[in-house]
């Protein structure tokens, strides 16, 4: 994803970027309704009192501007995984760079622990993280916006979708760029949408 030699910054072409906003608008759009179909819980539309059994509708919160910012955020991973840096291996100072793969859980995270500088150790490994903490919080405030239920998003699939992405990404990194697909990359990532789902449930869980 983020990877350690070549961080210059390159020049592409707009058309390219728009293309990649274009698939982008498309994947956000599958990823809400699978989403929704996958944390879809049956509707409670009101409560009884104990009083007189008299019905009342629960309000819904919703997020209008989840939506968009999920696109945008969506589009800065798209150009930060693609354009911004396009050359260099995640392996530190015992990998190649340049195009390749890695498919040994943790052996890139103890290679930059061991041979790293300190801003490759935040950049690479924690900078993955981070980057999909976003992920964990705005997929499920869209998915609010146009659920119609006011139960909250389910972790697990949140989680699932974010490591799906993530593996989109890898995937596409090593067919389509001169990069690395490294696993430990698509756990990274993982973790960091774990982090943000779990901030978004227990924010939801004190506001409500």
């Amino acid at each position: 994803m983020i990877n350690a030699l070549g961080m210059g910054v390159s020049i592409r072409t707009p058309i390219l970027f728009l293309q990649s906003l274009i698939v982008n608008y498309s994947l956000s759009n599958s990823i809400i309704r699978t989403i929704i179909k996958l944390s879809y819980i049956k509707e409670i539309r009101g409560v009884r009192t104990l009083g007189n059994k008299e019905k009342k509708s629960k309000e819904k919160v919703r997020y209008p501007l989840a939506p968009l910012l999920l696109f945008i955020y969506l589009s800065m991973v798209i150009y930060v995984t693609f354009f911004a840096w396009n050359y260099g291996a995640s392996l530190g100072e015992m990998g190649p760079g340049g195009r390749n793969y890695n498919l040994d859980p943790l052996l890139s995270i103890r290679t930059i622990h061991q041979y790293g500088s300190p801003q490759m150790i935040f950049t690479i490994i924690y900078g993955n993280i981070i980057m999909f903490i976003p992920f964990g919080i705005l997929l499920p405030l869209t998915v609010e916006y146009f659920k119609k239920s006011n139960k909250a998003v389910r972790i697990m699939p949140v989680v699932f979708l974010g490591m799906v992405f993530s593996f989109m990404i890898e995937v596409n990194q090593f067919v389509f760029t001169n990069r690395v697909a490294n696993i430990d990359d698509i756990i990274l990532n993982t973790t960091g949408a774990l982090l943000g789902v779990l901030f978004y449930r227990f924010v939801r869980a004190v506001t409500k």
